[in-house]
């Protein structure tokens, strides 16, 4: 199953905070995410890899990525309990950013 999410921006952001969640409070079990460069709205996962994370133990963790204005995918590869999985993206003082231009894909 895939799950395609998407949403806008015109707001120029350089440092951007993922913030991982798992309800069941044992991290994602084997699930990871990676963000990649996006230069299409059609193709998935044309551009290159930004980072790769994930969330090894507990309820939430966070990572900081300095990001450029643009279009990013955002690849959630499945583990054992996805229902429990959840992620946001703040800015600097941990505040959501309701227009980050994200493109999500989520294969279970």
């Amino acid at each position: 199953m895939r799950r395609t999410i998407t949403t806008s921006t015109t707001r120029l952001l350089s440092h951007v905070g993922i913030l991982a969640g798992d309800s069941g409070g044992d991290g994602w079990q084997g699930a990871a995410y990676s963000i990649y460069s996006s230069t299409s709205a059609t193709r998935e996962l044309e551009g290159d890899v930004l980072v790769t994370g994930t969330l090894v133990d507990g309820a939430e963790g966070s990572e900081w990525l300095c990001l450029t204005d643009g279009c990013y995918e955002l690849y959630i590869s499945g583990g054992t309990a996805n229902t429990e999985i959840s992620f946001s993206f703040v800015d600097e003082v941990r505040v959501a950013c309701a227009r980050v231009h994200v493109h999500v894909l989520v294969r279970v």
